[in-house]
């Protein structure tokens, strides 16, 4: 069982139960940090192991914990929620608040309804003007210096709830995207159990969900394991930007070497806005087996792969480039295919 008795918060709560919904590493660790806080978490809903295993990296399974902390865990049948065993499975929950935690899929009226429901969502500049997909994995490619979050009560439509309350975190040089979900999650718990303790909970239940209608919502693009390739012709900053958005528990950046895909776990910029003529993608020096020093159009960084090169590799190759500009097109126009009334953030557009 988990250990709860340094937090005290909630000894006088005693009518009130919490349902959680996830299944990646943020959800699953906002799990945890409600649960050391002592909430009154009874049910966890995750998806079924052959569900569970399509998933991208970023999945954690929430079973085991849920089980060793005494908290009823369900399986749901699909990831959409939308089959008659998953309403029925929901129907068979019984709990005040539903809190969305990890789950990249919109909840069905069906559901949501049941209970009153809260997600989460932000961006660099706020919910709206960071709706959609991997808010955080693109605050990091641009370089933003914070991250502005929300709590909200769940529509039909995207991000687009009441918001019951804000928050914020700083992004600094060492961050990447586990150490940043982990940062907002902690932050995210703390504003979660504040609405709960501090708000009328009639008053909230009975609440109507209206839609936060702000005079302009802008949407990031959803991002898929494809669209971690490198360009070495960028600045060093905007490359190094790039592998900490896409490293654990993502699938990582990857570049090209005689057709052999090498993922790229870590960087550290050595030199940048050099005068220096460097030759985009040459490995200018190999410190081990797994470290390299790599030139980019204006320096250099030292980088950590994530296995062994399959054959030998040598100072002076070269590593292939996949054009950054191509690569955002074809990221907007998969979105606007999907989507074409969720406009794309205009920062995005202007990124090189």
């Amino acid at each position: 069982m988990v250990d709860t008795k340094c937090y005290c918060g909630w000894e006088g709560v005693v009518n009130l139960s919490i349902a959680i919904l996830t299944t990646t590493f943020n959800g699953h660790f906002m799990l945890q940090e409600l649960v050391l806080r002592g909430l009154p978490v009874s049910s966890v809903v995750g998806l079924n192991s052959r569900e569970f295993a399509k998933l991208g990296s970023e999945r954690a399974s929430s079973k085991a914990f849920s089980e060793s902390a005494g908290i009823n865990f369900f399986e749901a049948e699909t990831y959409s929620l939308q089959s008659e065993s998953d309403q029925n499975l929901f129907d068979s929950i019984d709990a005040d608040y539903l809190l969305v935690l990890g789950w990249q899929r919109l909840v069905p009226k069906k559901i949501f309804t049941k209970f009153t429901s809260i997600g989460l969502h932000g961006s660099d500049k706020g919910i709206s003007l960071g709706k959609g997909r991997s808010p955080q994995n693109w605050a990091l490619i641009m370089g933003a210096e914070s991250f502005e979050f929300s709590a909200f009560l769940i529509t039909e439509a995207v991000d687009s709830g009441e918001i019951l309350g804000n928050a914020k975190v700083l992004i600094n040089d060492c961050d990447d995207i586990q150490s940043l979900h982990m940062k907002v999650g902690f932050e995210a718990v703390k504003l979660l159990e504040s609405i709960l303790l501090e708000q009328d909970f009639h008053r909230l239940q009975s609440k109507a969900p209206i839609e936060n209608r702000a005079e302009i919502s802008e949407f990031f693009p959803k991002r898929v394991p494809l669209d971690g390739a490198i360009d070495w012709n960028r600045q060093s900053v905007n490359i190094h930007n790039f592998i900490r958005a896409l490293s654990y528990p993502y699938s990582g950046a990857f570049t090209v070497l005689n057709s052999e895909r090498v993922y790229v776990v870590k960087s550290r910029i050595l030199v940048t806005k050099s005068e220096d003529k460097f030759c985009p993608g040459r490995i200018r020096q190999i410190l081990t087996t797994n470290q390299l020093v790599v030139e980019c159009v204006d320096g250099l960084l030292l980088i950590d792969v994530a296995t062994e090169f399959a054959q030998k590799i040598e100072a002076q190759d070269v590593f292939s480039s996949t054009e950054f500009a191509t690569q955002m097109k074809n990221i907007f126009s998969r979105h606007l295919s999907d989507n074409p009334n969720a406009p794309i953030a205009s920062r995005l557009v202007e990124l090189r």
